[in-house]
């Protein structure tokens, strides 16, 4: 048989351990603690004794600056609250910065005697490997959706090389690096709800990111995937991907429910399209005040209307897409030229190639775009896409 333990023993075997262990009896007074209670919070030895209640220990935080308060995290009378609220509830737990910069995670349960026990545990080292996870994710994103937004520019004006089908290789190698991240960050219990709304744009984006390059590394041996694309479901899903990225209003309130407008094309180009025109229209647009609206049409090509890019057949119906923004227009001088690759409005910051992916792939469906602009007033781009798309039904 097991021999029987004494006191002492388990005592002793608790002062060992790396967590904080106290126990508090049903009013909150110190009842036990170990060695490592007092270690944590540096306090003296006059500081504990039994029943000592626990508000008490948080003055004396307070007091010897030993927690973290100010600004970022509200006044003493603010921790002390928080502190007073969860020991109400003992439900989940309670994190806190000390001002040395550790972070303390406190667990409190009930005891079926009456009283708590309180189990506090340095989660610094955690909490340093999630902040710096979560800041490579972040920087991640950022570098490669920016390469995939430039290669994926690029090469719709550009014919593939052998070298463009090697970096969209590497690319794709690094985005399922980002994947795999954005995946395991999904899957942590730690992660705030709220937060998860931005982890599954990112997923998004790398999923749309992906398949973009996998066109690039197929395309110069395989055709075009021609599929059924529900225009208004299209339009909306590729807005919600884009106002995560914009700071202006969007307006989009199509009059032609989901589903009822189908055409056949390829989607990833349609997407194209849309996002690049987007784009164009956030970036012209102010921080303060700009405004992007999205609509939606079907038409017989209009009688006697040339676009700036394209021909219209007159026996033909067209999906009509605008957009159009309130920001500073293109001037005069380059309005002509704006479609031509490399020529951009926005200096430094463009490819200049935004609106030749735009009328490259226009010309491929037998489409056309309409270009309206006046400088400080706004810009209207509008879309002519067969409403039949570039193909014959493959049902027909």
């Amino acid at each position: 048989m097991t021999p029987d333990l004494a006191i002492s023993d388990l005592l002793a075997v608790l002062d060992t351990i790396e967590e904080a262990i106290v126990v508090y009896d049903k009013d909150g007074g110190l009842v036990y603690w170990n060695d490592r209670f007092k270690e944590i919070y540096a306090y003296r030895d006059e500081d504990l004794f039994p029943g000592q209640h626990f508000s008490e220990l948080g003055r004396i935080d307070i007091a010897t600056g030993n927690v973290a308060i100010g600004d970022d995290y509200g006044t003493g009378e603010d921790y002390l609250a928080r502190k007073r609220e969860y020991r109400t509830r003992l439900q989940g737990s309670f994190t806190v910065q000390l001002k040395d910069g550790r972070w303390i995670k406190t667990t409190d349960r009930r005891l079926t005697g009456g009283g708590f026990v309180s189990v506090q545990t340095d989660i610094t080292a955690l909490r340093s490997f999630q902040d710096q996870l979560e800041a490579q994710v972040r920087q991640e994103t950022e570098k490669r959706m920016e390469i995939a937004g430039k290669l994926l520019a690029a090469t719709q004006v550009i014919e593939f090389t052998q070298m463009s089908s090697g970096y969209a290789h590497d690319l794709n190698n690094m985005l399922l690096v980002l994947e795999a991240n954005a995946d395991q960050l999904m899957d942590r219990d730690d992660i705030p709800d709220d937060h998860r709304p931005f982890l599954m744009r990112i997923e998004k984006a790398v999923a749309q990111a992906r398949t973009i390059t996998q066109a690039m590394l197929g395309k110069s041996t395989e055709k075009r995937k021609l599929e059924k694309i529900d225009v208004v479901r299209c339009i909306t899903e590729t807005l919600e991907l884009f106002r995560s990225t914009s700071r202006s209003e969007i307006r989009w309130a199509p009059e032609i429910p989901e589903g009822a407008l189908i055409i056949y094309g390829s989607n990833l180009e349609f997407v194209q399209v849309v996002l690049n025109l987007l784009v164009n229209a956030s970036d012209a647009v102010s921080p303060q005040g700009g405004r992007i609206d999205v609509s939606l049409d079907v038409l017989p090509a209009p009688q006697d209307h040339v676009p700036d890019i394209g021909r219209l057949d007159p026996d033909s119906d067209y999906v009509l897409i605008s957009v159009a923004d309130n920001g500073c227009g293109i001037p005069e001088t380059i309005r002509k030229k704006i479609f031509d690759p490399y020529v951009s409005t926005k200096g430094n910051k463009g490819t200049g190639l935004g609106l030749a992916v735009v009328s490259s792939i226009l010309a491929k469906n037998h489409g056309g775009l309409s270009l309206e602009s006046e400088e400080g007033v706004g810009t209207l781009f509008q879309v002519y896409w067969p409403s039949n798309g570039f193909a014959p039904d493959p049902g027909a």
